[in-house]
């Protein structure tokens, strides 16, 4: 039904399945929700299959917490989550603890992520870089998201080489949305 283009249908199959406890409905169904917008629905779901461990869900339920401006309990999963190995958590993560101002650990989880290729997180990893005075390993950061094909990071580097180090960057910490 999702892949013919109803939704709705495929909410009412996914709602039937999650009822009787089926784990990956349950998950489908809670991004369902969420890309409908209905994210106070979705929220219980995302419990619901975070509570039964699956990592995709806990890195949702982190981001919609986050989202919704409850830090401690968005960090809780998210950590749980990237302790898990879930890669999708470790950029999110590292995002949220910069603006908790945890800048050890973020550094952590942002160069984990960026290691991992996630663009953002490289791009973050700089910014964090450059804000702790890491000035040089900042630059080799933004280098390798630009490499990658992100524009701010290449916006960033340009800014850099022609007008000097003067400049403090904007701070970018936050959540990507949900894939």
């Amino acid at each position: 039904m999702e892949n013919t283009g109803r939704s709705a249908e495929a909410e009412q199959w996914y709602r039937r399945a999650a009822g009787s406890g089926h784990l990956p409905a349950i998950a489908a169904l809670a991004i369902r929700l969420c890309e409908a917008g209905k994210l106070h629905e979705a929220q219980p779901w995302l419990r619901r299959a975070s509570d039964a461990g699956d990592l995709g869900s806990m890195v949702n339920l982190g981001l919609l917490l986050g989202r919704t401006g409850r830090a401690p309990e968005a960090e809780r999963w998210l950590r749980r989550a990237a302790e898990g190995e879930e890669a999708a958590a470790m950029g999110p993560l590292g995002s949220l603890l910069c603006e908790l101002g945890k800048w050890r650990e973020a550094e952590r989880w942002l160069r984990r992520a960026g290691d991992a290729g996630d663009v953002t997180s490289m791009v973050n990893m700089g910014y964090l870089l450059f804000h702790t005075g890491h000035k040089a390993e900042a630059e080799q950061w933004y280098w390798r998201a630009a490499a990658a094909g992100d524009a701010t990071a290449a916006k960033l580097l340009s800014g850099r080489l022609f007008r000097g180090a003067r400049e403090k960057p904007r701070r970018r910490w936050g959540f990507r949305t949900p894939d």
